[in-house]
């Protein structure tokens, strides 16, 4: 039995050294041998070359027009009193004057002539028949069935 207990560990210890190709695992590698191999990293010959450094302002003027178009750009919003005197298009999140016919919405009152199509989610005049709808106001016909106007 003192046999086996001896001779499981030393089983244990050649399986695991068993793919070492040389006997680094106990002694360390020597200081002058070359890496594994070519995708081990190694240190650099040289330090790195400076990087290539900017002067503070030297992108002031290549990014004044993104600057003025970011400002320009339309706020984020999600209630109208965020906006004012403006209203928070809630179709896009951003503040705006009503728009005109064809523009997003998802209120009335986000458009100028007073109508936005609920299924279409656009500024719209009253539409034909066969037109998606939600609301009978949104039909020329002035009867919206089953998702159509009438």
């Amino acid at each position: 039995m003192r046999a086996i207990l001896v001779t499981v560990p030393a089983v244990a210890l050649l399986v695991a050294c068993g793919g070492a190709s040389s006997t680094e695992l106990f002694s360390g590698p020597a200081a002058a041998d070359p890496p594994a191999s070519s995708s081990e990293p190694t240190e650099p010959s040289s330090p790195p070359a400076a990087p290539n450094v900017e002067p503070k302002d030297a992108g002031v003027h290549a990014d004044a027009a993104a600057d003025a178009a970011a400002d320009a750009a339309p706020a984020k919003c999600s209630v109208d009193s965020e906006c004012e005197p403006e209203l928070c298009n809630w179709k896009t999140d951003r503040c705006a004057s009503p728009g005109p016919l064809g523009s997003p919405c998802k209120r009335d009152r986000e458009c100028t002539d007073g109508l936005c199509n609920w299924k279409l989610e656009t500024c719209t005049e009253p539409a034909p028949a066969g037109t998606d709808c939600r609301r009978n106001r949104e039909c020329a016909s002035g009867s919206c069935f089953d998702a159509k106007c009438e």
